[in-house]
């Protein structure tokens, strides 16, 4: 990603192999794009919104055909990149959680992104972590949820693990630890299970 396009790039020379116009307000394209086969799925926001792109051979290269855009809707990730599971994306519209069939571009009905005291989650990052989705909230709230297209699946949080409201780095699961960062500060949380 630029601040105006999204491009592949052979890493033995360097040479641009394809490329996509992508501009956004303060070439703020911050999310990487999610590569899935032969998919490219490229999101911003800044009310840009999001792209699925198919690569192409063509003539002795490649060219990328815009399967379907969503300009301003579906899934605009502003500071985090989506997760893909099973055909499907997890992330950041803006400010609201959703999932996302990857091959159509469409919401999942009724997948609502709610704690269990019925607050929405707050915008923030997601990671893919044994098989679970794992996220931080800007304003620090870490939390756990399942994997599952047809429900969201709260399975707890620990609130205001870290301060302020600009924790925008995702977590970091290693070796049964989770590290977190805000712009002072890292924790490292032990998760390992304890022994009986």
């Amino acid at each position: 990603m630029t601040g105006e396009s999204v491009l592949g790039i052979r890493p033995a020379d360097g040479e641009v192999l394809w490329r996509h116009g992508w501009a956004t307000s303060f070439n703020g394209n911050i999310a990487t794009p999610v590569v899935v086969g032969d998919y490219v799925f490229v999101s911003s926001g800044y009310g840009k919104g999001c792209v699925l792109l198919k690569l192409i051979p063509s003539g002795g290269g490649v060219r990328p055909e815009v399967v379907y855009f969503r300009k301003g809707r579906v899934m605009r990730n502003h500071h985090s990149t989506c997760v893909y599971s099973g055909g499907f994306l997890y992330g950041y519209d803006d400010n609201l959680l959703k999932c996302v069939d990857f091959r159509t571009g469409e919401e999942v009905d009724g997948w609502v992104a709610k704690d269990d005291k019925g607050r929405s989650i707050g915008k923030g990052s997601l990671v893919l972590a044994d098989g679970q989705l794992l996220g931080l909230t800007e304003t620090g709230t870490m939390f756990l949820a399942g994997v599952n297209p047809e429900e969201f699946r709260f399975l707890g949080q620990v609130e205001r693990v870290l301060e302020g409201n600009q924790c925008w780095a995702a977590p970091v699961p290693v070796n049964g630890r989770i590290y977190l960062r805000d712009q002072s500060k890292i924790v490292c949380l032990d998760a390992r299970p304890r022994g009986d």
